[in-house]
């Protein structure tokens, strides 16, 4: 069966390749964080795909609140002027919000 969320995650890290290298370029710091947190949204949906009930939901949680740091760490680089806010990665990141929600509610 598809898990739409994981392969949405691949997505996500595929469109932020070319962002992070940008925010690299200003400060590394931020770019670790922001890779970090978009490897632990992918890793924890791969290991949800696994899983069911209740530890099913705990890792969607997981992923869900890993990817509001990615979301938070974009909105700061296009606070900066770093980014332009119009990156594929932002419209990734709201959709995977809608399915994490889903996903991670009781």
């Amino acid at each position: 069966m598809p898990f739409v969320a994981y392969d949405v995650s691949l997505d996500l890290v595929r469109a932020l390749r070319e962002p992070l290298a940008l925010v690299r370029k200003r400060n590394a710091d931020l770019a670790r964080q922001l890779d970090r947190a978009a490897d632990s949204v992918h890793l924890n949906l791969a290991e949800a795909g696994g899983r069911s009930g209740d530890d099913r939901r705990r890792l969607c949680r997981y992923a869900y609140g890993s990817l509001r740091e990615v979301r938070a760490a974009l909105e700061l680089a296009v606070i900066k002027g770093w980014l332009d806010g119009g990156e594929p990665p932002h419209a990734i990141a709201n959709r995977l919000g809608g399915l994490l929600y889903g996903l991670a509610k009781p």
